[in-house]
């Protein structure tokens, strides 16, 4: 790599550099020498060159011999992950995390005494006190975080591919145990030491929360997100309120990506409005630039987005899915708007496995009812003309629904009854069905109307 040559080569000239960057204040460059993922990766550092630390060792009190501390846990984690060892490269990581605590506490210890209780309110606190003097470590403390996350999940990876049943050092959720500990106890209590209208604690509180909603989404375990997202509920308030007042936009990034995983959150938890409101914040405010994570974040909060405000009967503009390229979503769009159900279904088993990923297809699976539905309106305006407001159920009904399909894969008239009696339901058509006569009565003023009752649609079994 280009950079690399900031790193020093051995492990003691190494530790000097980071002495000396901290007595600069140069975030920067400190998180870039901090910086695990490029630096293990380097074959001319003298890795050999090894004055291990003692994991079980206790921290020192002196700020430089924190430093030292935490440089040599680092180049034990490098030179652990140069070699494949996950295991010992966590332990070290978690060490690291450790001395980092240890020196924000140390400056904790020198601010001026606040309470730290989550109830006591902001505007009583003094703000001329210049309470912000760790700030700078900021960059330092997301990347330990990060790569703390990014270790324990490799290390529950490997551990659950080991082909013996026990490990003599740890199981399989040890590892994610530990990062929990670390983050939601440790680093928690030691960012609420600091007065409520600090950056450290604003900024940190977002920081650790969004590492382990990204820790429990990786594991698939997303009731375990709703403590950490109540976490952030007052922070996030304090900030829209800043915004709202024009104040200077100071972690604006960190609150983007606590954000949009919120907006994931309530979409699993059935509240899809306010999901629109949390992606579509994100999607404004995401920086539009030619960097590959900036269009990665766009793609990612747009493809949401895009998704729920077609239930809402709202279609994007093609020319913003192709920028982003989201392709998959320009073809699922096109049998959408034509009413073919055949196409759509095609489409959904095409991109059956990245509706899963994303976890859209429970919300996918939904918009075949407004595919049916303008397929319906299709026959009632283009065909039909609305000349009468009585539609056979069968053939006419029947026979557009199964237009295309195999004949084992008809719908039966049971079926069509099941999906005209869902849409009534929700608001999707305008009418009645008469059992008696077997046709759909539509009302003659908007019988497909474009608001429907969003949230029942999207609750259906």
């Amino acid at each position: 790599m280009a950079d690399d040559f900031i790193y020093c080569r051995n492990q003691s000239d190494f530790i000097d550099s980071i002495l000396d960057t901290v007595k600069q204040h140069d975030s920067y460059l400190l998180d870039e020498l901090l910086n695990v993922t490029r630096m293990y990766k380097i074959d001319d550092l003298d890795f050999n060159d090894n004055n291990e630390p003692n994991l079980d060792q206790q921290l020192p009190n002196d700020n430089d011999l924190l430093w030292k501390q935490l440089s040599r846990h680092h180049w034990a984690v490098c030179r652990y992950l140069h070699f494949n060892d996950i295991d010992r490269a966590f332990r070290h990581q978690s060490k690291k995390f450790s001395c980092l605590m240890a020196i924000l506490n140390e400056y904790s210890s020198r601010m001026p005494t606040t309470l730290p209780d989550e109830d006591h309110e902001i505007d009583q606190i003094n703000p001329t006190i210049n309470d912000d003097e760790p700030a700078w470590l900021l960059p330092v403390f997301n990347r330990h975080a990060h790569e703390l996350r990014l270790l324990a999940l490799l290390g529950t990876d490997d551990l659950n591919n080991d082909d013996n049943e026990t490990s003599d050092t740890m199981n399989s959720n040890s590892t994610i145990q530990t990062c929990n500990t670390q983050l939601s106890q440790k680093a928690m209590k030691v960012l609420q030491s600091f007065s409520p209208t600090s950056k450290i604690r604003k900024v940190g509180v977002f920081i650790i929360v969004n590492q382990m909603l990204k820790t429990y989404y990786a594991l698939h375990k997303f009731n375990l997100c709703t403590y950490f997202i109540s976490k952030a509920e007052r922070p996030l308030k304090q900030y829209m309120q800043e915004e709202n007042d024009q104040q200077e936009h100071r972690f604006s990034s960190y609150v983007l990506t606590y954000r949009y995983f919120l907006g994931k959150h309530l979409l699993l938890k059935h509240d899809y409005n306010s999901a629109i409101g949390h992606f579509d914040y994100v999607f404004t405010n995401c920086l539009d630039s030619n960097k590959s994570q900036s269009i990665k974040n766009k793609q990612q909060s747009l493809l949401y987005l895009v998704v729920l405000k077609l239930l809402h009967g709202s279609t994007p503009k093609m020319d913003i899915l192709e920028k982003y390229q989201l392709n998959q979503l320009i073809d699922l769009i096109e049998p959408i708007r034509l009413g073919s159900l055949k196409l759509f279904t095609e489409k959904i088993h095409e991109y059956e496995q990245f509706l899963f990923d994303t976890g859209l297809f429970f919300l996918i699976e939904n918009l075949k009812l407004i595919t049916i539905r303008n397929l319906f309106r299709t026959y009632v305006y283009q065909i039909d003309q609305q000349q009468t407001t009585r539609i056979p159920l069968e053939p006419t009904l029947l026979v557009l629904l199964n237009f295309g399909f195999e004949q084992e894969n008809f719908f039966t008239i049971n079926e069509l009854i099941d999906i005209l009696n869902n849409m009534i339901q929700k608001g999707m058509i305008r009418g009645y069905i008469s059992y008696k006569f077997r046709t759909l009565v539509v009302s003659r003023k908007d019988p497909f109307p474009k608001q429907f009752r969003f949230t029942s649609l999207l609750n259906s079994s």
